[in-house]
């Protein structure tokens, strides 16, 4: 019964040799843990010999080295069973094959089991006039806007986020080993460590960089011809950098980077406050805009309608008031066709700009 109890703990032993072997060739101890460490060795000779054994399998590691000071690997080795001497050649059989399971067992599950850490898979959607902000696990943090969707899928190699409609800006933590790709339409953003914001409608993707820089790509075509001798036609550049206060637009090819003032930046991601900012852009413009947080259609027939300036700022997804403005600033007629569909016109007291 002896000797099976010694086998039993010794099996128990190795068992939990194992799994600090793992951490320390990971470097994954904090002092607190390497005196746990040191508490377990001296609970029982089981232990150091189970250490000692996994440890010289182990022998090329760096990290064991430095914790040779933990146990004397050479007398752990020793059995510890003092009313036994005999010699059974079978041991080292055994005890090698407990070794080399474990050893074997930690190569193949452990580095799965690491990448396990880095996995994350969700799905994102927000309904029209709704928003939603999401911490991610890396640290990064994006915020969706109205009618959007979002895959997010993370290894350990990559980052990746597909936006397959609507408005994402993203916050990226730092990680230089897994790049931050962000895919929308027909190309994709990367980032390690900036924020910028993407806006994927109508087959056109929009990017403005806030912080930091990105790599644009396009992944069916290249960017338009540049005079010569700049771009060669035999050499097209298939991807742009982007800094932050400029933005670029792509579709099936890349558009020329534009720099955008802080003012006009913060304007078009006013959205993020719950807030829509217009500077002079034509109604039909701003009603696109506005569109994209209600259900109700706004319909412009009259082209002079279409083309009136507007300037202001509006809550988004508070139709009502934009209404109420167009019709007391400037006198046109909100014709409600239906619960669904407004009609605007010239009204009496129409003020073209």
């Amino acid at each position: 019964m002896t000797k099976v109890t010694h086998i039993d703990g010794l099996h128990h032993a190795r068992e939990q040799a194992a799994e600090w072997i793992v951490r320390v060739d990971n470097d994954e101890l904090i002092p607190s843990e390497v005196d746990a460490l040191k508490q377990w060795l001296s609970q029982d000779p089981l232990n150091q010999r189970a250490f000692a054994e996994l440890a010289q399998v182990w022998g090329g590691m760096d990290s064991l080295s430095e914790l040779a000071e933990l146990i004397p690997l050479d007398s752990a080795m020793v059995d510890t069973e003092p009313d036994d001497t005999r010699v059974y050649p079978w041991r080292s059989v055994v005890a090698f094959s407990f070794v080399l399971f474990f050893a074997v067992a930690i190569a193949v599950i452990y580095p799965d089991w690491k990448a396990q850490q880095f996995r994350h898979a969700q799905v994102a959607t927000t309904l029209v006039g709704e928003q939603e902000t999401l911490a991610l696990p890396d640290g990064s943090s994006l915020v969706l806007n109205t009618d959007s969707n979002v895959n997010i899928q993370f290894d350990e190699h990559r980052r990746n986020i597909y936006l397959n409609r609507g408005e994402a800006h993203f916050d990226v933590a730092h990680d230089p080993d897994r790049p931050f790709i962000v895919h929308a339409g027909q190309g994709r953003v990367t980032a390690v460590g900036t924020a910028f914001n993407v806006h994927y409608h109508q087959g056109s993707v929009d990017v403005i960089v806030t912080d930091g820089v990105v790599e644009v790509e396009t992944l069916r075509a290249s960017i338009p011809e540049e005079p010569a001798p700049a771009v060669p036609k035999s050499e097209p550049i298939l991807s742009r950098k982007v800094t932050a206060g400029q933005s670029v637009s792509f579709d099936t090819v890349i558009h020329e980077v534009d720099k955008v003032p802080e003012p006009e930046v913060d304007r078009r991601l006013s959205w993020r406050k719950g807030m829509l900012s217009f500077s002079g852009e034509p109604l039909q413009q701003v009603i696109a805009e506005v569109s994209r947080y209600t259900e109700t259609r706004i319909v412009i027939q009259d082209p002079v309608v279409a083309e009136l300036p507007m300037g202001g700022y509006f809550k988004a997804g508070e139709t009502e008031a934009m209404l109420e403005v167009l019709q007391v600033s400037f006198g046109l007629q909100v014709t409600r066709v239906s619960d669904k569909v407004i009609v605007l016109s010239q009204g009496d007291d129409f003020k073209p700009e």
